[in-house]
This record gives structure tokens, C-alpha cells and sequence, in this order.
């Protein structure tokens, strides 16, 4: 059977205006990590995207160009994965602003069915000093963007043992309202003492738990870390 050629990221899309639009890759660090903002609809997501950079730097510009395709950072798979985050028609606020938020975004139906699902893989190194900004028209010929994977659903990222279990309350709510099914069955099988921390005042409250998803599901409140003491070190913030 011949090996299946790898769908280029402009095979996907077909835009029909090539040469009026940008690619955005917001990368991810600490002040500001792109797929967390993406995946819990935080505000700061469209800020992000909506930023001018200073009126002599080129990066973070539409310079002209009216429809912006926006991509966070995928850092569960590495730095050369993004994921989709929307397509944005883009206006110039007048008079124009340069180190803030310089464009109104407006959100397009076209494509969102591949939001938080399509994540493309990037073949060429990214320094810190490359344009976050790509031109839509050059963006194959310069990084050679190929679909890695689409999802069946939002991505939540993988489940990884639980040694490794550390989620915020938020992704615990993604876990249980976008019914993630590697996740569910993980979490919902654990059984253990949970001590639950009131990160305001550090108080401290120890509970059975019936498992850490049916835990999550029932806790309505926020501030709490929940972990469970022991050799499997699983651990849960909440709040």
C-alpha cells in the first residue's frame, strides 16, 4: 500500500483570499501561554491576537492584510505543534495604536469546526526572533506547515500517567463537559484520601474520594488544591 502524502496546510484551508490574509503562531511562555488562553475561551486569547507590535517593528501586523488566521503554540506535543484558534477578520483601530491591543477582531464561522481540534506541524525551527506573523500566500514555501493531527473533539492533551496528574480546576471541567474519553476513564477509576487545600487561608481538609473526575465534578467551589498523599503522588489544583 503507498505510503499517504501528508496534507499541506493550504490543501486544507482553500482560502479564497491568499493574498489578504496572515497566519499567526502565538508561541507559548509563562506570561502568556497561548493554548491555555485558547483552550478555556480566556479573553486574553483575542488580546493576544488583537496586539500591534511598535510602529517600527513589522511583527504583529496585518499591514493591510484583512483576515488573520490564529494558531496557539501546542506544547504537549513540542514547540514545532500548533493548534487552530480561529479565523479573525482584522480592522486597523483608528488612530492607529502601536504596542497594544491595535486591531478589533471579529470572529468568523468559516473553519471553526476545526478550532481547538486541527493541530499542524511546522517543518523548520522557530527562533525566539522570528515574526510570530506570517504571510498566508508564503507561509508553505517558508515553513512547510503539514495537518499532524485532527481531533474528534477538543483537544484536552494526553493522559499520561498518574504520576504526572497536575490540573487546574478549569481542565478539569474541560475533562467532564467535553466527556474526554482517555481522561474519564482514567480519572474516574481512582479511589484515595484527597487533601484538600484552601489556597487563600491553608487550611487544610482531608476527604475519601469516590475518584478524582466524580471529585472534580462535585466540588463548585474555587481556591482549593485537592492531591492525594502516597507513592502515586496524584495531584489535582482546583479553583
Amino acid at each position: 500500500m503507498p505510503e499517504q502524502k501528508p496534507i499541506k496546510f493550504t490543501e486544507l484551508f482553500h482560502f479564497s483570499e491568499p493574498t489578504n490574509a496572515k497566519i499567526k503562531l502565538n508561541r507559548n511562555n509563562t506570561t502568556f501561554p497561548a493554548w491555555d488562553l485558547l483552550l478555556h475561551d480566556d479573553p486574553e486569547w483575542e488580546i493576544m491576537n488583537a496586539y500591534r507590535g511598535g510602529e517600527r517593528n513589522n511583527n504583529h501586523k496585518m499591514n493591510g492584510r484583512e483576515y488573520l488566521f490564529a494558531f496557539a503554540q501546542y506544547y504537549p506535543y513540542g514547540k514545532d505543534y500548533y493548534i487552530f484558534g480561529g479565523l479573525y477578520r482584522a480592522t486597523e483601530i483608528q488612530p492607529p495604536v502601536y504596542e497594544g491591543i491595535g486591531y478589533k477582531l471579529e470572529h468568523m464561522d468559516q473553519y471553526a469546526g476545526y478550532e481547538k481540534r486541527l493541530i499542524i506541524r511546522i517543518n523548520k525551527v522557530l527562533s525566539n526572533n522570528e515574526p510570530y506573523m506570517r504571510l498566508y500566500e508564503h507561509v508553505q514555501d517558508q515553513l512547510d506547515p503539514i495537518v499532524y493531527e485532527i481531533a474528534p473533539r477538543t483537544k484536552l492533551g494526553t493522559f499520561n500517567g498518574y504520576d504526572h496528574v497536575t490540573l487546574t480546576h478549569g481542565e478539569l471541567q474541560d475533562i467532564i463537559n467535553h466527556d474526554e474519553p482517555e481522561w474519564r476513564t482514567a480519572l474516574s477509576a481512582v479511589k484515595a484520601v484527597y487533601v484538600i487545600t484552601d489556597r487563600n487561608t491553608g487550611e487544610y481538609l482531608t476527604r475519601w474520594g469516590p475518584g478524582l473526575l466524580r471529585l472534580g465534578a462535585i466540588m463548585s467551589f474555587g481556591g482549593y488544591c485537592v492531591s492525594r498523599p502516597g507513592l502515586l503522588r496524584l495531584g489535582a489544583v482546583v479553583g
